[in-house]
């Protein structure tokens, strides 16, 4: 019987990780390359994408605005451009903005669905044409335990990670059969730069 890093080693395997500048999306992308992954990192922040990259060792870092879907294709044919397949996605990146629903105005809630929402979609969608071309792979989206419990002014986050919850469950019930796992994480408050004063 093998040991237990044996068991989750992911030497070979090819991983994209998005809001891995900081947070959850760092300590995403640090392990899987710990774990032996390739890893190509994507965020705005390109500052925290290079303090990711040396922690990660062998990283490719992407400036990538997962709002818009052509750079979020570009940023999964840069993986398979580099290594040849991808076998892993995550869709860490997010944006929280605060205030009550009465108070919501539609600029806002148009940013944080195109980023929490439509982000993880195209994202789940330019892994998905890259993994049915070599026969499967993991997709793992980020929600939260927002989607569980309402908290006062975080009503428009909540609902973005909410449709990211059935989103995930859609997209597992499709891809199933083409070896495609699709599964989300919902944590709960993770102390990061997002959630941190003046965020």
């Amino acid at each position: 019987m093998g040991s237990l890093p044996d068991a989750f080693s992911l030497d070979g395997r090819v991983a994209v990780v998005t809001g891995a500048a900081s947070g959850i999306g760092r300590a995403a992308a640090v392990r899987l390359a710990e774990a032996g992954a390739s890893v190509v990192l994507a965020d705005l922040d390109e500052a925290g994408l290079e303090v990711t990259a040396a922690a990660a060792g062998r990283a490719i870092a992407v400036a990538t605005d997962v709002s818009d879907s052509e750079a979020v294709a570009a940023l999964v044919g840069r993986a398979v451009e580099a290594h040849g397949r991808l076998d892993v996605m995550v869709n860490v990146a997010g944006i929280i903005r605060t205030g009550p629903l009465a108070d919501l105005d539609e600029g806002t809630l148009d940013e944080i669905l195109s980023v929490n929402l439509k982000g993880v979609l195209f994202g789940t969608q330019a892994a998905i044409r890259a993994m049915r071309e070599t026969g499967g792979g993991s997709i793992v989206n980020v929600t939260s335990a927002a989607i569980d419990m309402p908290a006062s002014g975080y009503g428009a986050y909540a609902i973005s990670k909410a449709g990211v919850a059935m989103l995930t469950r859609t997209a597992a019930v499709e891809e199933g059969r083409s070896g495609i796992r699709v599964n989300a994480i919902a944590p709960g408050f993770v102390e990061t730069a997002m959630t941190g004063p003046g965020s």
